[in-house]
């Protein structure tokens, strides 16, 4: 038996072989090193971050990316992350798309509220045209179409704000996923499409040490998503047509 370990041991030196071992746990040590200086992005739920933009009408997403500078500053990342200004000016923005959308919703045509809410309507009616007998009615078209590109324009800029955000984001998770000796990259469709969503999903992957593993979330997701829009265009047409 000790014959047989001993020819063993000449075949596969084992003072060969543990350096190597030792050399690339050295090596991740290093790499787990250069990853971070401090507290980085945590793991949260994506279904509580989708509640919270829902709850708020859409501003939490700037709150989201304000809450994440700082962490994204510890990665140690040639990138640096956004100024604090940009998701700052994105809630003002909101602030002013939200003002635009009440003042939209004032200037309703009565009869409008009717085709919509029928005989429940009145109150709603009565309300509505006392609020504009108060507004100059040489004004008030003027005003109607300001408050329309109002709430185009912001639409808009809330949307590019977003986008380049998320972008900025991933682009800093990139370079720190290289430094810790990934080779993972987020996906820019996934980016452009869900935003922080995809963003949170990726970050909660990296701290369980999933980021190699293929991405089940966003692809069951889109394939809902697509499902869902084709069968609601199909229903529109349906209906106009008259076949339903």
């Amino acid at each position: 038996m000790d014959n047989n370990q001993d020819e063993l041991l000449k075949v596969y030196p084992i003072k060969k072989a543990y350096p190597q071992q030792s050399q690339k746990t050295e090596i991740k040590k290093e790499q787990q090193e250069n990853y971070a200086t401090g507290p980085v992005p945590e793991k949260k739920s994506v279904i509580l971050i989708i509640f919270l933009t829902i709850i708020t009408l859409g501003v939490y997403p700037f709150f989201w990316f304000l809450g994440k500078k700082e962490e994204l500053k510890n990665l140690r990342t040639k990138t640096k992350p956004y100024s604090s200004l940009i998701p700052s000016i994105g809630i003002f923005i909101w602030f002013l798309f939200f003002v635009s959308l009440v003042t939209s919703a004032i200037l309703i045509p009565p009869e409008k509220i009717t085709e919509f809410f029928g005989d429940k309507a009145v109150a709603i009616e009565a309300k509505l045209l006392e609020i504009q007998m108060k507004m100059p009615i040489e004004y008030f078209s003027t005003i109607q179409k300001t408050v329309d590109i109002s709430l185009i324009a912001t639409i808009i800029l809330l949307v590019i704000i977003l986008i380049s955000l998320s972008f900025k984001t991933k682009k800093i998770i990139d370079e720190a996923l290289a430094n810790k000796g990934s080779k993972t990259k987020l996906s820019i469709f996934y980016t452009l499409i869900y935003n922080l969503f995809y963003i949170q999903y990726e970050i909660n992957r990296v701290e369980e040490d999933k980021e190699e593993n293929p991405r089940k979330a966003p692809l069951i997701t889109t394939i809902i998503l697509a499902i869902f829009l084709i069968s609601l265009a199909t229903l529109i047409i349906l209906i106009e047509e008259g076949i339903i």
